[in-house]
């Protein structure tokens, strides 16, 4: 939209020339596929030993296993609570 003269027209000048500079998305991209490590990627090759790999499993199935039970449990003490009060509080 366009304004065509006076105090609108300086305004939306004003305001075309302070508009941040966008990034573009598709030299993002093209950035992301490269390897070359003078560009500044932001992928990085990690290597990691089938040791490591294992430790890492194990431990993140202990913790969604930890997680999995504190969430259970919460839930399992709201219901019962919920019950209690809607059931054995009739007044």
């Amino acid at each position: 939209m366009s304004f065509g003269f006076g105090p609108a027209a300086e305004m939306h000048k004003k305001a075309k020339s302070l508009k941040r500079q966008r990034p573009n998305t598709l030299k993002k991209i093209k950035e992301l596929g490269t390897n070359n490590p003078n560009e500044n990627s932001s992928l990085k090759n990690k290597k990691a030993s089938p040791e490591q790999l294992e430790e890492i499993r194990k431990r993140l199935q202990k913790e969604n296993k930890r997680n999995f039970i504190l969430k259970a449990s919460f839930f399992l003490i709201l219901l019962v609570l919920s019950i209690y009060f809607l059931g054995f509080y009739k007044n």
